[in-house]
């Protein structure tokens, strides 16, 4: 990402459904509004990553996101890719 500033913008846009009545008609409108950033602190992802597994290994605590959870990560993503091929939907 080569943006310093301005990391995310949320794009207030949509389509606005008007029903006619006397008619069988309906009219979609497209609508563009706002832009809102968001402001977060700016802190590099790996350095915060690294700091949470040290203070888990210090303090003896379980992390945020922890093998049971890379687990049920892949197994969703498996799911999706059998989904894909088969076209039907996968148990998980």
């Amino acid at each position: 990402d080569m943006e310093a500033t301005e990391k995310i913008k949320l794009y207030d846009k949509g389509v606005n459904q008007e029903i006619r009545y006397g008619s069988y008609d309906e009219v979609l409108t497209l609508r563009e509004g706002d832009i809102s950033i968001p402001y977060f602190r700016m802190t590099e992802p790996l350095r915060l990553e690294a700091s949470h597994f040290l203070d888990c290994v210090r303090d003896k605590k379980k992390p945020l996101s922890d093998g049971e959870n890379g687990l049920a990560v892949v197994r969703i993503l498996e799911a999706i890719t059998q989904a894909l091929k088969s076209g039907k939907p996968v148990e998980i």
